[in-house]
């Protein structure tokens, strides 16, 4: 009878640093499935606010080769013009101008969101109107 409560003993023995292990692995699972789920978060928020980014400096582009901005245009996910207002991102305009001397200066300030609410943006730009005679 001695013998068989030896074995019972080496069996667990045996199954102490087993568990241990597997505890372990599963927590560095867990630890591991969090840090990708915060990069991929994190992923799409540089996403998004690069996005915005190119947006305002293609309107700043177009203001100052002297386009006519609209004061709202909403944009889908492929930075395309779409016509409706719930694009993926949204592009707001204010011009003001300023008289000088020798004709005008128009600033625009250029405000780009994610309809997400997770980028935004903005761009101040300057264009000189001489007077036209």
């Amino acid at each position: 009878m001695t013998d068989n409560r030896k074995s019972r003993g080496g069996n667990l023995g045996y199954m102490i640093p087993v568990l241990l292990f597997v505890l372990f692995f599963a927590l560095c699972s867990v630890v591991l499935a969090g840090v990708f789920v915060r990069s991929e978060n994190i992923s799409e928020s540089a996403k998004a606010y690069n996005d915005c980014v190119q947006l305002c400096r293609n309107g700043a582009e177009r203001f100052r080769a002297g386009e006519e901005l609209e004061k709202e245009k909403s944009y889908d996910a492929e930075l395309c013009p779409t016509g409706e207002i719930q694009g993926e991102y949204l592009v707001y305009t204010e011009i003001s101008n300023e008289p000088t001397p020798a004709g005008r200066l128009e600033t625009a300030l250029i405000r780009a969101e994610a309809s997400s609410g997770a980028a935004e943006y903005e761009l101040q730009v300057v264009r000189y109107c001489p007077e036209e005679r």
